[in-house]
């Protein structure tokens, strides 16, 4: 995702689920991600927030690569957000990713 070129105005919606990558990489790609979609373009994002090293089950150990909602509001400029939650879940998505998360969902859209 960091080298892909998402051209300007060409998507509806774009959807990323558990892309861990730190902050410096998310500040070049977030305006990117932006200028790729078409107005009232839709992101769609769940990620794992810091807290998931707690619990284990899945995410990596890498508190840089996750995200919270004053991350994402503070990173991802020039979107209006429609929903941004920080919570508790449980998955089951095989042997290591198993049990209680804790990730940050969000819906944003380009105005």
């Amino acid at each position: 995702m960091l080298s892909f070129d998402f051209g300007e105005n060409q998507w509806e919606g774009i959807v990323s689920i558990f892309l861990p990558i730190v902050r410096q990489d998310r500040l070049n790609l977030y305006p990117r991600l932006t200028e790729s979609l078409k107005n009232d373009g839709v992101y769609l994002m769940e990620a794992y927030t810091p807290e998931q090293i707690n619990f284990g089950t899945g995410g990596g150990k890498d508190s840089r690569t996750m995200q919270t909602v004053d991350t994402i509001t503070s990173e991802l400029l020039q979107m209006n957000f429609l929903r941004k939650r920080q919570l508790e879940r449980v998955v089951k998505e095989g042997k290591y990713h198993t049990g209680l998360t804790s990730v940050l969902q969000f819906i944003a859209k380009k105005p």
